[in-house]
């Protein structure tokens, strides 16, 4: 047996999608390792770069572009993902997985069977991600390739409901398969690296952390006025409140996806108590979660949602908000409240800055929910989905 792997997104590995692509592909070996040996099929990762991670893994890669369009743009991505079929057939794949929603689709005659994870939905759900023609006709043909999937795979059960609710296609089509944590999280780093990191950054314990990207759909807009409001509220009992930190790739201002953060703290006041970290490479978010009094992400929808994951995997408690699949995955060990009510997301912030006994439950249950999400677990499911006969 062969089976054909779309990991394209390693060349995006900082990303959601790119993580989940990364340690699915770093587990695959092992998982298959199980197999007897005359049972274990023939991996061919397709790609649009050369990776050298998968080099020692066993498995083929086999590199390709459009062959007449090399820019990296839409267009290449979705001629790349229409090419990607009859490449797998050519190789004679007998089953090819996407490892995220794509615009990839076999004939209904061909006889490779094509499974399919979608991780969210976000151009369907918020059209400002897909305000140009070329966006749009791309996603169209992402919702074609996602409706003519063999087998779907959702990252989470709101996931999940959003295929069946927006694109019409039977609920008992898609299974939900949870990711799980990057090895990175799965072990908290000693006091000496916490205290390393944070002095790179010219930081001292106790800090609000927001992170996990500046798109407006993440709310860090309400995340600022939350904050401002509870440092007002403060200062009528001159009580003070720790500095918010907040990670992640400051955009141009004219970006109509992403909050022009420095324009709001300085509009709020808050330039000299708020730290704009920037990029943070993903080696440093375990010592910045921990360093971190509390975790603050009130997105306004995610599809699985693994910045929370992460923080509760170190012990930082967490606020999220109640939508899409943030309550699912945080189960009972966050704080949620509603992403729209700034005063009631300042009162969260302000019960886990004075209530220490409320962290502690929070820290604890949060290592305990963590534990339910494994990568090992995500691969093996997802090969069962792609081979169902075989398990």
């Amino acid at each position: 047996m062969r089976i054909g792997i779309n990991a394209s997104f390693l060349r995006k590995s900082a990303t959601g999608i790119g993580q989940v692509t990364l340690h699915f592909l770093e587990q695959l070996p092992t998982v298959l390792s199980t197999w007897p040996i005359d049972q274990r099929p023939e991996v061919v990762l397709y790609v649009q770069e050369p990776f050298e991670g998968i080099s020692d893994s066993g498995m083929r890669a086999k590199v390709f572009l459009p062959r007449w369009w090399r820019r990296d743009d839409i267009l290449r991505e979705w001629l790349w993902e229409k090419q990607v079929s009859f490449e797998a057939e050519q190789d004679g794949c007998d089953v090819f997985l996407s490892l995220f929603q794509s615009a990839t689709v076999f004939d209904r005659t061909s006889p490779v069977r094509h499974v399919m994870v979608v991780h969210d939905l976000i151009p369907h759900l918020f059209p400002t991600y897909v305000s140009k023609y070329s966006q749009k006709f791309h996603w169209q043909m992402i919702e074609r390739g996602i409706r003519f999937a063999d087998s779907l795979i959702a990252v989470s059960d709101s996931t999940k409901n959003d295929v069946a609710s927006c694109l019409g296609i039977e609920r008992e089509r898609v299974q939900r398969v949870y990711p799980g944590l990057a090895p990175m999280f799965l072990v908290s780093p000693s006091e000496g690296e916490t205290a390393a990191v944070l002095a790179r950054y010219g930081l001292r314990r106790g800090y609000i952390y927001h992170g996990g990207g500046l798109e407006i759909r993440k709310n860090t807009e309400g995340v600022l006025r939350a904050y401002a409001l509870l440092r007002a509220e403060k200062k009528k009992n001159l009580v003070s409140v720790p500095p918010l930190v907040i990670s992640g790739k400051v955009h141009e201002k004219t970006n109509k996806l992403a909050t022009d953060v420095t324009s709001l703290i300085i509009e709020l006041g808050l330039d000299d108590c708020v730290h704009l970290l920037g990029y943070v490479p993903a080696d440093d978010l375990p010592a910045l979660y921990r360093g971190a009094k509390f975790f603050v992400f009130p997105s306004q929808y995610e599809g699985f949602g693994l910045p929370v994951l992460e923080a509760m995997s170190l012990g930082c408690p967490v606020i999220a908000a109640t939508n899409s699949s943030l309550p699912e995955v945080c189960g009972e060990a966050a704080l949620l409240v509603d992403d729209k009510d700034i005063p009631a997301l300042s009162v969260a912030m302000d019960r886990l800055l004075t209530e220490t006994a409320l962290r502690e439950i929070l820290s604890h249950q949060g290592r305990e929910r963590a534990v339910d999400f494994s990568y090992v677990a995500f691969t093996e499911q997802v090969i069962q989905a792609c081979v169902p006969e075989k398990l």
